[in-house]
């Protein structure tokens, strides 16, 4: 060994180091303490921290044995044990040491603490950390020694072993906590944040188990590898817990930390700016909770507030608007700072419903604060009485109108005139339905009589004497009954013309079937799209806010009068931006050759910018001199001409539109509305259809609007030519079509339907929830009721009832035994016309393939795979029992096989892998679509291919990998995984 010790291994710099081996400061240790040194080389502590701690150890070593407090098994444990992050803990000591020399206390006594330090040191707990943020604060100021025993030492060991018990198991079981973004070191966590707050705890509470254990079993449920939430965590309990250290009960610092679990995935699942803007402190929270004693707030207050804030946004984010409502609990909170607001709001948010908008929870929370604090509790409790909305809160009916509802709301008028009640109390068939039978429930029995033949296909047996009780049964609301039963006849219900009788339908469509009655039965799990605010968020990712931000900015920020002078200026000075480009343009033009191409590009620059410059000019003279309605006009016009170049143009025609219309009592409503319940920087799926169904209202006000029709049908010629320049529409013509045009342009109509769509697509697909089991029940049925197979799977095919009267043509209802329902449809058709591919044998089509819209979208992909291999079990059979083939006609067209093009796909991919016969000459049959389109099918079930039969197989081996409780259930096979 050399003589001086070697400097690579401290923590030092070498220049430093070169001073200290010349004035020899470190010589060579003796013989007995080489073992220390060597150990201080190899152990991963700083031995910059090592060599005083040595030093200690080492004055201890000096004393009597019976006066050493065990300092070598430390240093020893804290070398073999401790990390880089691991500080000497011996100054610490010095602390009690000083207070034991006040008091003539002797060193021994701290031989106990000593010992527990070195164990929880042996099992990876710092010594330092310990002291500092566990012993200190509760013996530093004890100076009764002989006390010290008694009165700290058994809730030392409790924290100590709740540590080593927390960093054997996950989250803490990884040195390092958070994710790519944040890093947290696992050991300061427990220790200054975890421990800390326990240690001034009285002894009896860190004795009672169930709270001890409760206590760490908050923390084990949690993951923390989330920047989002442990930004939250720090700012929100963390920080508040450290801070009120020893002015906390084990009860209070429970209570803020409870929620936490149900908090983690939600904050989780957001972008950490997202979850920022939920925080109710936005400082330190040391300074936060400052301002908040100088208010008159104790400890308990402040963990009062944060308990009942956390609680909120567990309860609020995963509500569509839960960010902008928490925003503004949050500014309220902070605004008001009343210890018990928190909880009054969570009671309150508790009771509204969970669907409703931001302004339903801004005029409740105004409510709130405006009544006085000894009555808050009755308003809650009123508000929760009145299914979570007060009786005072001015939106109740209904303000976004479907137009198809409208129209039906009309029809059901006309029963509540003849049951003798109030229209409100109809909301659909079903209601009309049930107010019959309360008067007349002599006839309930033969309702559901009615309703079991229809959907087990019984109605096949009907006779007239059994039609004719059926009739009399059904009476005047035959209409609404049969609505009940095929939802399918929704939209075409009321204007379609349908037989009022069943005597009537099955005079105008006689059948006769002629094969034996066929069914299958199936349980099949529905799922239901509901995603919560978190699920929403990801989907939004995908979906083009900014434009539809921008109409929605129109909304919050309505005019209450028409901005005719401030469109005048944005015209002028689109006019004014046009003279430097045009300067320039022609500038080049001068410089640049006379011939050749780029003579001519620059040419034709400059005279598109003239002749912009003109048709503005000339636009702007008009204005001046035009009528309010005609001004009206041409801002619509110049103001969807150039749209997205100038959003502040085109912002304020769309806002002269709603200010022009507000009059009307609906649009009034709904602008004052969404003014309340749009937030400035997010948009939920439901607002963007309320914004949607008001522009659709406005739309239909301009165009029954007698001023504006005057004007088009007496516009000058000269005023025609000046506004042609700037309207959307082929024909350069100022008409109504030119105006929707223009008004559609200006709140990018188009662009929010389609991105409404692509909404409710990603929604559909992604977010489900399932369901209990359905049972299915699908047959083939050829009745007079089958005239109405369009209507039972939603179709364009319900125009033609009398397609059923072919003595070829049977449909396949799908029958929802559990909600009693027809929820879809088939087609199947014997086609007798040879066919040289099929060697002359007839065969059948399967065709319309349509479950209902509102059932595909409760279906994922593969249970729509599900339902299809449950109709094609059905074809089987058909196959098997008539020994002919089943073709499926229209491989090559839209709509054939099914109208839903999604299922389409999943067919033709399911059936086209196992590479049936495809053929092109299956003739004879045309139905709404070309025979030529029918010709070109597959020929997907044979009675002379065995193998062709695979439904029920693939249903089995699909079901079992997709059932829970056989996640190792082997896949499918490739078509049905497919």
């Amino acid at each position: 060994m050399s003589e001086h010790l070697d400097p690579s291994i401290y923590d030092l710099e070498a220049e430093e180091l070169d001073s200290y081996r010349r004035e020899e400061v470190f010589p060579s240790p003796p013989e007995g303490e080489r073992k220390y040194w060597r150990l201080i080389r190899e152990a991963a502590t700083s031995p910059s921290q090592s060599i005083p701690f040595l030093s200690a150890v080492q004055l201890d070593q000096l004393r009597s044995p019976a006066d050493r407090m065990g300092l070598e098994r430390l240093f020893l444990a804290y070398l073999t044990h401790g990390g880089p992050t691991w500080l000497n803990p011996y100054p610490l000591l010095q602390r009690l040491e000083r207070s034991l020399e006040k008091y003539l206390g002797p060193q021994k006594a701290l031989a106990p603490l000593v010992d527990l330090l070195t164990r929880l040191a042996e099992r990876g707990i710092s010594p330092h950390g310990f002291l500092l943020y566990v012993v200190l604060p509760r013996m530093e100021g004890d100076f009764n020694w002989r006390e010290w025993e008694d009165h700290h030492f058994p809730a030392f060991r409790i924290i100590g072993e709740l540590l080593v018990s927390l960093k054997q198991e996950p989250p803490f079981d990884k040195p390092v906590l958070g994710d790519e973004h944040l890093h947290l070191a696992r050991d300061v966590v427990l220790i200054k944040y975890l421990a800390r707050p326990l240690a001034r705890l009285p002894g009896t509470e860190l004795q009672r188990g169930d709270l001890i254990l409760e206590y760490q079993s908050v923390w084990r449920s949690l993951h923390l590898a989330s920047t989002t939430f442990i930004h939250f965590l720090r700012t929100h309990v963390l920080g508040p817990l450290y801070t009120l250290s020893g002015k906390l009960s084990l009860d209070q610092i429970i209570e803020l930390l409870a929620p936490l679990p149900e908090l983690e995935p939600l904050l989780a699942s957001l972008p950490p700016e997202k979850g920022l803007s939920v925080h109710l402190y936005h400082a330190l929270p040391e300074r936060e909770i400052l301002k908040r004693t100088t208010k008159g707030y104790l400890p308990s207050h402040v963990i009062k507030e944060l308990a009942a804030y956390t609680r909120l946004v567990v309860r609020l984010l995963p509500r569509p608007l839960g960010i902008p409502v928490l925003r503004l609990i949050a500014y309220l909170l902070r605004m008001r700072m009343e210890p018990d607001l928190g909880r009054a709001i969570l009671s309150l948010a508790e009771s509204l419903p969970p669907k409703g908008g931001l302004v339903l929870y801004k005029w409740h929370l105004r409510r709130l604060l405006s009544t006085p604090r000894t009555q808050r509790e009755a308003f809650i409790t009123e508000t929760a009485g009145h299914q979570g909305v007060h009786p005072a809160y001015p939106f109740t009916e209904e303000l976004f109108p479907d137009p198809e509802e409208t129209h039906q709301r009309h029809a059901f008028a006309e029963y509540a005139k003849l049951l003798s009640v109030e229209p409100d109390r109809i909301k659909g068939a079903a209601d009309i339905v049930d107010l019959y039978l309360r008067r007349h429930p002599e006839l309930e029995p033969v309702f559901s009589l009615i309703r079991e033949d229809i959907l087990e296909g019984r109605d096949r047996r009907w006779d007239p004497e059994r039609i004719s009780l059926y009739d009399r049964a059904t009476g005047p609301i035959h209409a609404p009954f049969l609505r009940t039963l095929i939802p399918g006849m929704g939209s075409l219900f009321y204007t379609a013309p349908k037989s009022p009788s069943f005597q009537e339908l099955a005079s105008r469509y006689p059948v006769s079937p002629t094969l034996p009655p066929l069914a299958h039965t199936f349980p099949l799990a529905l799922t239901a799209s509901t995603p919560q605010l978190w699920e929403e968020a990801s989907v939004k990712e995908r979906i083009a806010l900014q434009p539809l931000l921008a109409v929605s900015a129109v909304f919050r920020a309505p005019l209450s009068s028409p901005p005719e002078q401030e469109v005048f200026r944005a015209i002028s000075r689109k006019l004014l931006s046009l003279r430097e480009p045009l300067q320039e343009a022609y500038q080049e033009l001068a410089a640049a050759p006379a011939q050749g191409p780029e003579a001519e590009r620059l040419r034709r620059r400059y005279d598109h910018l003239l002749a912009r410059q003109r048709a503005l000019r000339t636009a702007l003279g008009l204005y001046q001199e035009a009528s309010g309605h005609l001004r009206f006009l041409i801002a619509l016009v110049v103001g969807a001409h150039f749209g997205k170049s100038d959003p502040h143009l085109s912002g304020l025609a769309l806002s002269w539109a709603l200010a022009r219309y507000r009059h009307d009592p609906l649009l009034a409503k709904q602008i004052a509305y969404l003014s309340e319940d749009l937030a400035e920087d997010d948009l939920s799926l439901a607002q963007l259809s309320q914004i949607t169904l008001s522009l659709e209202h406005l739309f239909r006000l301009v165009a029954d609007d007698p001023h504006i029709r005057d004007v088009l049908d007496h516009t000058a010629a000269e005023h025609q030519e000046a506004l042609a320049p700037f309207l959307l529409t082929r024909r350069k013509t100022l008409t109504l079509d030119a105006v929707d045009a223009a008004l559609k342009r200006l709140c990018r109509y188009h662009q929010m339907l389609a991105e409404q769509a692509k909404w409710q697509e990603l929604l559909s697909r992604t977010y489900r929830q399932e369901e209990p089991p359905h049972t299915f029940k699908l047959y083939l049925s050829k009745t007079p009721l089958d005239a109405y197979y369009g209507d039972m799977g939603g179709i364009c095919l319900s125009e033609h009832p009398e397609a059923i009267t072919n003595p070829d043509l049977y449909v396949a209802r799908l029958a929802d035994l559990t909600s009693g329902t027809i929820q879809g449809v088939a087609v199947l058709y014997r086609n007798t016309v040879p066919s040289q591919s099929m060697g002359g044998r007839p065969y059948w089509f399967a065709f319309a393939i349509n479950p209902l819209p509102s059932l595909c979208r409760k279906l994922s992909n593969a249970q729509l795979l599900q339902m299809y291999l449950n109709y094609r079990i059905l074809f089987e059979e058909l196959s098997r029992r008539t020994g002919m083939p089943v073709l499926l006609p229209g491989i090559s067209s839209w709509g054939i096989i099914s109208n839903n093009d999604h299922l389409r796909r999943i067919i033709l991919r399911y059936e086209l892998m196992r590479k049936p016969p495809v053929l092109k000459d299956a003739a004879g049959f045309s139905f709404y679509y070309h025979e030529y389109q029918y010709a070109h099918a597959a020929c997907i079930i044979d009675p002379a291919r065995p193998d062709s039969f695979t439904a029920r197989r693939d249903l089995e081996a699909l079901s079992a990998h997709l059932a829970p409780g056989n996640a190792t259930a082997p896949a499918p096979s490739d078509p049905v995984s497919a």
